[in-house]
């Protein structure tokens, strides 16, 4: 048996184990603090990647499924304008039915599409005014639809497309844009030639139903052409000048076939009898700078001066109500399929969250057992250390 005072090799031993035991129950204690079993990469590195990656794909989808949310409020709103238009479609095809019916007089039919024009605009004004954070839903985006695309995923390529069709009085056919204009014979020029409006069809016109005067600004029959400079000008003021080649016009007078305050428009010259005639050898010599007529395009496609034309606004109104009723089926699909994304959403989000749970979250039992046996370790590692130190005293019976 050796005694060696400088190094105690049983204390250092002893010494080491007991830190060691501290450390380890300081784990502990950090995994009961926190309710995490990997605090630090070094816990467990290839865990601890796995865990992160997996609670980045959990929040992403938590977003994910407030996005849905948002998109179902918003296709909510869009769905709650177009139930506000089938309404008072509804409304409008009582009137029209009414106004069908041969005992009603000039008095009830102008009463009739007094309210139908009313009506009319209440609908403009709903669609119009349907937006969600800023955004207008039936304006088109500038054409026939417009496109929405919602995150629906945590992953690039989880989107879903919602198209919302282009609404308004026009493109439901009750509007002024596609009206069709019959005007009276014998509404000459202001100068008294024998030149008549026969009739006009109207095409596409931004402000609906409306009226329209048109003056001769210029007239030109040199070079062996033949033409005549029309100002068309609306209701509100707006004006643009439409050139009526005389040449090779025709019969068919002014077209406004072109982009511009209306697009479509298409007057009819004819004699004082109301035969149309071929304008184009004398048109320069009948057209007078100053001349000016108009044409008022007031009943649009609702029109009830008549049963006739109140029966053809009933098919209009139905087809308006068909319409409505095709984009609210689209909307209800594009919300159905969103619920389901959303409950498999959440029940994919809740797999992932076990898997993170199981890989990252401490088990409290275990490691309230663990910490047990270390307390215990500790304590005898302490007495252990403490002997350890004391044993070198025994040589001082040597002496």
């Amino acid at each position: 048996m050796s005694f060696r005072v400088n190094t105690n090799v049983q204390a250092m031993r002893s010494f080491a184990a007991l830190n060691s035991t501290n450390e380890e129950i300081g784990v502990r204690q950090m995994r009961l603090a926190t309710g995490s079993r990997l605090n630090r990469a070094e816990d467990d590195t290839a865990g601890y990647t796995i865990s992160k990656k997996l609670q980045a794909k959990t929040r992403g989808q938590a977003q994910a499924l407030s996005n849905i949310g948002d998109a179902k409020n918003m296709l909510t709103v869009a769905e709650g304008s177009l139930s506000s238009v089938q309404d008072i479609l509804m409304t409008m095809k009582e009137k029209a039915v009414q106004a069908a019916n041969d005992t009603m007089g000039s008095d009830e039919r102008d009463a009739i599409s007094t309210q139908l024009t009313a009506l009319r605009d209440e609908i403009e004004d709903v669609l119009g005014n349907t937006e969600f954070n800023g955004t207008k839903l039936f304006d088109g985006d500038g054409g026939a639809s417009r496109s929405f695309s919602f995150q629906v995923g945590d992953t690039q390529n989880d989107s879903f497309g919602v198209s919302v069709d282009k609404l308004d009085a026009t493109e439901l056919g009750i509007g002024g844009g596609a009206a069709a204009a019959q005007l009276d014979y014998g509404q000459n020029w202001g100068n008294g030639s024998n030149f008549a409006v026969v009739d006009s069809a109207m095409g596409t016109y931004a402000g609906g139903p409306d009226s329209f005067s048109f003056e001769v600004v210029s007239k030109d029959n040199t070079g062996g052409s033949e033409s005549v400079t029309f100002r068309v000008t609306d209701r509100a003021g707006n004006s643009q000048d439409y050139v009526y080649d005389a040449t090779s016009g025709g019969a068919a007078g002014l077209d406004t076939s072109g982009a511009g305050l209306i697009e479509g428009l298409q007057v009819n010259f004819g004699d004082a009898s109301g035969t149309a005639v071929n304008a184009s050898a004398e048109s320069t010599g009948f057209f007078e700078v100053g001349d000016t007529f108009s044409i008022d395009v007031t009943s649009g496609s609702i029109d009830v001066s008549d049963a006739a034309a109140a029966r053809g606004t009933i098919g209009s109104i139905d087809s308006a109500i068909s319409k409505v009723s095709e984009q609210m089926s689209t909307i209800g699909d594009s919300q159905s399929r969103l619920t389901f994304k959303a409950d498999n959403l959440e029940t994919s989000k809740t797999n992932y969250e076990a898997a993170r749970s199981r890989i990252e979250d401490a088990d409290f039992a275990q490691e309230q057992m663990n910490i047990v046996k270390l307390q215990i370790l500790q304590q005898t590692g302490s007495a252990s250390f403490a002997q350890a130190n004391a044993a070198p005293q025994s040589v001082l019976s040597l002496f």
